[in-house]
């Protein structure tokens, strides 16, 4: 109830009616049997959390009264990672789990398989061209409804709400697309390199995922020969250009390097970030022998538009640099 007034006020020398005097405590005693409101406590009450119960039901506390904003925005807790596939797979499926969409706590608990070739499993209703192969992003909205988004790559850092886009500044680590056209938000949680097979839409190469780490079912690669003297600059696959292989939620790869000299010697091959300013040391590089099939893994960052870059020491030296998998910045 509302606050209570007093219904009457007696004076002296008046007769007090029984009724009258009643009504005055049935106001307080009706108000106080449990039907007390906030409305009837003060601002400073202090009520201290002893004298509370537990709260149990799903959802009631918003996740930004628990953890705060915005370090806790967008953060996925568990799961909601792409199952493993295999190459030429006409469907993923993006496995349960508990993320923070925003500041909306999502929680799935069932596998949802996406055929990669049926429009409805896209965010817009409308099934993309693939004819030409291409990255197909995945993401869920703050239902925790999974759907693909094209070659739609996050754009957006952070939301407040569905209705206006957020904070897109620049050299900020996006995990969102911003669907404009429905006004809301998918929260990205990885890609898959599709192409069309007699017009199915399928994934091109099959992939295993462990949290943001990614390896590829069969590494892909690339076989060219660089120079003795220059960094190459990454402006084709042959120069270390790994945007096919790497997608735009990763800047970190994880490359195999073998390289063989026409002399039957010893050659080295070195890879570092695209525009840096490394030199070339033999302490730097990955070396394998010619003829004896060895080979050596390293990480290495690309830039934003994925390229690394390639120098030998020997001249005459055939590499093959092999793309292996991948860790994703957006978990």
């Amino acid at each position: 109830m509302a606050t209570i007034s007093k219904n009457f006020t007696f004076t002296a020398d008046t007769v007090i009616k029984a009724a009258e005097h009643n009504a005055n405590f049935d106001t307080i005693f009706n108000d106080y049997n449990g039907n007390i409101t906030t409305a009837n406590l003060s601002a400073t009450a202090g009520i201290v959390d002893t004298q509370l119960a537990q709260i149990t039901t799903a959802s009631k506390v918003a996740a930004a009264a628990v953890v705060g904003t915005p370090w806790a925005e967008g953060i996925i807790v568990s799961g909601l990672d792409i199952a493993t596939y295999a190459s030429a797979a006409a469907s993923v499926s993006v496995n349960p789990g508990v993320a923070l969409h925003g500041t909306t706590q999502i929680k799935t608990t069932a596998v949802t398989a996406l055929t990669l070739d049926t429009a409805g499993n896209y965010f817009d209703g409308s099934q993309p061209d693939y004819s030409s192969k291409g990255w197909n992003y995945v993401g869920v909205d703050s239902a925790g409804t999974p759907k693909l988004l094209a070659d739609n790559a996050p754009d957006v850092a952070s939301y407040t709400t569905d209705g206006s886009q957020g904070d897109t500044t620049a050299g900020s680590t996006f995990i969102y697309f911003w669907d404009s056209g429905n006004t809301k938000h998918w929260r990205v949680i990885g890609a898959i390199w599709c192409y069309e097979d007699g017009g199915v839409i399928k994934a091109a190469a099959g992939r295993l995922q462990q949290g943001n780490l990614i390896i590829l079912d069969v590494p892909e690669t690339v076989t060219t020969t660089v120079s003795a003297s220059a960094w190459t600059d990454g402006s084709t696959r042959a120069k270390g250009l790994c945007d096919t292989f790497i997608p735009a939620i990763s800047t970190l790869g994880i490359f195999g390097l073998i390289s063989t000299h026409a002399g039957g010697n010893a050659a080295g091959v070195w890879i570092r970030p695209n525009g840096t300013t490394w030199s070339v040391e033999p302490a730097d590089g990955a070396y394998s022998i010619a003829g004896d099939g060895s080979s050596n893994q390293k990480f290495c960052f690309t830039d934003s538009s994925q390229k690394i870059n390639l120098q030998t020491h020997v001249s005459d030296t055939a590499v093959r640099i092999t793309v292996q998998g991948y860790v994703m910045n957006i978990r």
